[in-house]
């Protein structure tokens, strides 16, 4: 596994073309969050990950896991009201998603912490959809 880090300041090409390629599968599921990871017309659409990165860019940093060269899993994070949210916009390919996998917990949501204990901060915030409730109770 390999973990990238960057934000809209500094995202290249290739990442670039690795947060499509993920965006697009995400988009196909059948999955509430499905929308949120629209490729067409991201321009237009507020509710995409693309429009907050590229657009509002919200994230102070974005992560994106690969499996040999292929990317599996994303996240992004940002501070809100002095508070650090992590794990926004979460998604994990379903190839990945159990398994022993770990994906978000094992790579991406501890890179995230680490970034916001650098910058000095004590807590940060993991938020839900309400379509995602099991998570809560698994975690």
């Amino acid at each position: 596994m390999r973990l990238e880090t960057y934000n809209h300041n500094n995202i290249n090409q290739t990442q670039h073309d690795a947060l499509i390629k993920l965006c697009n599968y995400a988009s196909t599921l059948d999955d509430p969050a499905a929308k949120n990871y629209a490729v067409e017309d991201w321009q237009e659409r507020n509710d995409t990950l693309l429009y907050a990165f590229y657009r509002r860019k919200r994230f102070d940093i974005f992560n994106m896991l690969y499996y040999k060269d292929t990317p599996i899993a994303m996240a992004g994070a940002y501070v809100f009201n002095h508070q650090p949210i992590i794990g926004v916009r979460t998604f994990t390919h379903l190839d990945f998603r159990g398994g022993g996998h770990w994906c978000q917990a094992r790579y991406i949501l501890p890179s995230q912490i680490d970034y916001y204990e650098a910058k000095g901060y004590k807590n940060v915030w993991l938020t839900f959809n309400s379509y995602n409730h099991k998570l809560i109770n698994f975690l």
